[in-house]
Order: C-alpha cells, then structure tokens, then sequence
C-alpha cells in the first residue's frame, strides 16, 4: 500500500542516518515518534526495521527516549505480545538495553503501569534484583509481588523475587507477604522441589 511505501521510505532514511552516524541531524522526537508507529506496523519488515532502529538509537542516544519509554513499553509488552519469533528476539535484545541504559526504580514504575505478561514479569525480575532497585516503595513491591503471584512459573526466580523484597523492604513482607496463603504456596512447591 502507498502508506506502507511511505514508511518504508521513511525507515530508510534513518537507517542511513543512523548507520552513517549522522544521527545529530535527526530531529529525535519525530524520528522516534514515528519509528514507534512503524514498531506496531502489521508488515514484519517495517516492524522489525523499526525495532532495529530503536535499538540503534537507544543504544546511543537513550535520553532521547525519555520521554517515550511508557509508549514503548506499551508496544513492547502489549501490542507486540503475540509477535513472531523474530521479532520477539528483536524485543528481547531492546529490553536488555533499556535494562542497561535506564533507572531500575524508573523502569519499575513504567512497569506497574503494564497489563501483566510473562515478558513483563521476566523484566520485572531482572530489574528488581539489582543491587540500585529501591524497593521501599510499597506499591511497587505489592506490583512485584501480584505480578510474581499472578505468573507462577518459576519457583526458583519467585524466591529469588520474594527473598529481595523481604531485603530490601522488610516491613513490606512482614505485613503484606510472609503470611499470605501465596507465599505459603510458594514456600511448599520450593521446599519440595528441595526434597525431589
């Protein structure tokens, strides 16, 4: 269709931007605006080249994207959510540089604002075992600890998560987890797990 011609055309303008490293000459809001509506684009090549793109520009420039990591999130977390493998590992290899490139305590925030999916769990775990995630917030750990209950999928990083809380926000744990029937659950499966 003629309008994905026009993103296509587009990509490919900043791709040689971006792999010329002239990037500077990017006006950076709509670069990244309309990379974000070519991400959700029903044509695997625009949303992958997409993907690309905005991993490229994260890489080297993330305060650009400052103001548009909730949008991202949503299309990483939500609209992508059933994507193709390729474009799953595409997702994958982002989160792991927005990981690298941002705030844990930010990114936990963004979180609690997503519907609840396996990835976003995966993410959440990752974020809230870093030695700079402030978990004295109690509305993020009750986020960590519905999204961890709600995803019961692995015992062994839901203990890990449990066990950092109580760390790092002990009276959190004390009145809102350790006497949970959840936790209780939870406390039985990896104790017998321990057993087998």
């Amino acid at each position: 269709t003629i309008e994905n011609d026009d993103k296509l055309e587009f990509l490919s303008k900043i791709s040689e931007y971006v792999y010329k490293n002239r990037c500077n000459e990017l006006y950076m809001e709509k670069t990244i605006s309309g990379l974000l509506l070519c991400a959700v684009n029903e044509d695997i090549n625009i949303s992958s080249n997409a993907l690309k793109l905005i991993h490229e520009l994260i890489k080297n420039f993330p305060n650009d994207f400052d103001l548009f990591l909730s949008n991202l999130f949503d299309i990483l977390f939500n609209k992508l959510a059933n994507c193709s493998n390729e474009l799953e590992k595409l997702i994958l290899i982002i989160l792991k540089e927005i990981e690298s490139k941002f705030d844990p305590n930010t990114l936990l925030e963004l979180s609690s604002k997503q519907e609840k999916t396996e990835s976003l769990q995966k993410f959440v775990y990752g974020l809230c075992i870093q030695k700079d995630a402030n978990l004295s917030n109690n509305e993020i750990c009750r986020f960590i600890t519905d999204i961890t209950f709600s995803l019961q999928n692995d015992v062994d990083k839901i203990q890990k998560i449990l066990s950092t809380i109580e760390q790092k926000n002990p009276s959190f744990f004390e009145e809102e987890i350790k006497d949970s029937k959840n936790y209780q659950d939870v406390q039985s499966i990896f104790q017998n797990n321990e057993l087998n």
